[in-house]
């Protein structure tokens, strides 16, 4: 199945448009608070259901991935839209995950000035 996904400002002031690389993966993130109680029995309490998504990316233009670590180190909400193509107008509010920055540039003198790294976002 070929995706073209986009992320774009709440405001609607950028958008960042990309395909995912192959390894693109879409697991659910369980939010989970784990107890005892007063007679010792352990429990499990599932507070919400929120949407994770790991999207491998490549040969991004070296723009994108500015924009991109940007709103990473700034923790903006954005929105995400997993399917333009067959569900232009589904998306999700989410933020980028990653502990470090989301792209690095490909070294590769081929791949001049283009950037790749995986995408992981959370809805909030």
């Amino acid at each position: 199945m070929v995706y073209k996904m986009s992320l774009r400002t709440t405001s609607n002031t950028s958008t960042v448009t990309f395909n995912p690389f192959k390894g693109y993966i879409r697991p659910d993130f369980f939010n989970e608070f784990i107890g005892r109680s007063l007679a010792g029995r352990i429990f499990i309490q599932q507070t919400c259901t929120k949407k994770r998504w790991e999207i491998p990316l490549q040969i991004i233009s070296a723009t994108n991935a500015v924009i991109i670590n940007t709103w990473r180190v700034n923790n903006t909400p954005l929105r995400f839209i997993p399917d333009l193509i067959n569900a232009p107008t589904t998306y999700y509010s989410v933020t980028i995950q990653n502990k470090e920055a989301a792209l690095e540039e490909m070294t590769w003198p081929l791949f001049n000035n283009k950037w790749n790294g995986k995408l992981m976002l959370q809805e909030y």
